[in-house]
Formats: C-alpha cells, sequence, structure tokens
C-alpha cells in the first residue's frame, strides 16, 4: 500500500465570524461605558441638590431661630411698626407660597450674622390671642383685671441654597402674657 505523502492545501472558508463577534463585543463595552458614565453624573447632580436643599434649610431653620429670639420671655413683646419683619396684619393662609422675593427684601427681616450666599429672611405675624385656660378667644376684658393670655405667632423664613434651592419654613411660638385691661 502507497500512501500520498504529499498534503493539499487545506481550503480556508473563512466568513469573517470574528470580525462580527469583536464588533459586538466592542458595541457592548461601549453601552456598558456610557451607561456607567451617565449613572455617576446623574448620582453627582442628586448630591448637588440634596446639598443645596440642605443648606437651604438651615438658612431657613437659622431665620426660624432669629424670630424665635426676638418672641422670648426675655425679650419685650415685639411692635409693629418698630420691629422688622413683625407684620401688622395677618397674613392669608399659604402666602409665603406666591410671594415674590421682592416682597420678602421689603417685608421681611434679614440675619445680618448669616455668613451664607443668599441671607435668610423672616416675617413674624400678629399673634392670634387666646385665653391661657383654654384654646377660647380672649372676650372678656374686665375692667382693671390683668387677665392671662396665650400669644401665638405664626413665623415664617425663608432660606436659599447657592444652587437656587429655596426651603419655607414655619413655627409657631406660644407665650404667656397678662392683659391689663383699662
Amino acid at each position: 500500500m502507497i500512501f500520498n505523502t504529499q498534503l493539499k492545501p487545506m481550503q480556508q472558508t473563512q466568513t469573517g465570524a470574528v470580525l462580527i463577534v469583536a464588533l459586538v463585543m466592542l458595541l457592548l463595552v461601549t453601552i456598558i461605558g456610557t451607561s456607567a458614565i451617565n449613572m455617576s453624573t446623574l448620582g453627582t447632580k442628586m448630591t448637588s441638590n440634596s446639598r443645596d436643599n440642605q443648606v437651604a434649610f438651615q438658612a431657613a431653620e437659622s431665620g426660624l431661630f432669629a424670630a424665635e429670639a426676638l418672641l422670648s420671655p426675655d425679650v419685650d413683646i415685639p411692635v409693629v411698626g418698630t420691629t422688622d419683619g413683625y407684620m401688622s396684619a395677618t397674613l392669608s393662609s399659604g402666602w409665603w407660597e406666591s410671594a415674590a422675593t421682592a416682597w420678602w427684601s421689603s417685608n421681611g427681616e434679614a440675619i445680618s450674622s448669616y455668613n451664607g450666599q443668599t441671607t435668610p429672611r423672616f416675617v413674624i405675624e400678629q399673634p392670634d390671642i387666646k385665653s391661657a385656660d383654654s384654646a377660647s378667644s380672649v372676650q372678656d376684658l374686665s375692667v382693671g383685671v390683668p387677665k392671662p393670655a396665650m400669644f401665638y405667632y405664626t413665623s415664617t423664613s425663608k432660606g436659599e441654597g447657592p444652587g437656587g434651592a429655596t426651603v419655607h419654613l414655619q413655627s409657631v411660638y406660644a407665650r404667656k402674657v397678662y392683659l391689663n385691661t383699662p
């Protein structure tokens, strides 16, 4: 038996499958990389917005603390017209939602000791006066008899963050006083 020792070259039938697989893999890596960049950018924006909101909240809170300092028992009751930020009229419910920046600038009291980018402002509304022993309004004003009453002051403060976030906070401060009726 005689064998043919001469080998025939193999016929090459490549169809470019490796190239197609490589391009698909490159496309997948590109999509994953783009998604990672987008997620990172979104996380940075969320962190920045959260920080901006926290700065605005802290500014508004400092405004409430300043307003409450004016209402503390060791300070004379604010007098309309002499205390900045003290409103002589009761404001409508939710007024602060539509109050423009110009309104706050002309009516609100700025916190001079605040070191932030935008100075917070506060407004103290005219108190709601109730009887000290109940939630009813004071109506019996007997002559010459001091009547205990509760003054409920509503304080509203506006704070802004460096990115433009705005926060409004409200608190109600109750103070017991004795009304001397003539």
